[in-house]
């Protein structure tokens, strides 16, 4: 039998690059909230840049990644810069893990 598990992080990014979202190789989804305060920058897999990598404003929608449409970058690692000023920002990943023999 396989074993799932969910969960929600809120981590703070600073005004440098710095890990967001670890890597975890049994990650199937990744869900992360737009920030509340100002635009923040996601480097995937490498340093999070200012005017850089996936940018994500006030007004945006949650960026939804899964496995089987966006491969492994979903597993991570993740990490974020908000040049503006630190600020908190949440996200909800879900990750299955299959039976050990």
């Amino acid at each position: 039998m396989r074993r799932s598990q969910s969960g929600q992080q809120t981590v703070t990014v600073a005004t440098t690059d710095s890990a967001f979202v670890p890597y975890d190789a049994e990650r199937v989804a990744l869900v992360i909230s737009p920030p509340a305060l100002d635009t923040i920058y996601l480097g995937l897999r490498q340093a999070a840049r200012d005017e850089g990598g996936i940018r994500m404003v006030v007004t945006a929608n949650p960026l939804v990644l899964n496995l089987g449409d966006h491969g492994a970058i979903v597993q991570g690692p993740i990490r974020a810069i908000s040049p503006s000023g630190q600020q908190a920002l949440t996200y909800w990943d879900t990750s299955v893990a299959l039976p050990s023999e």
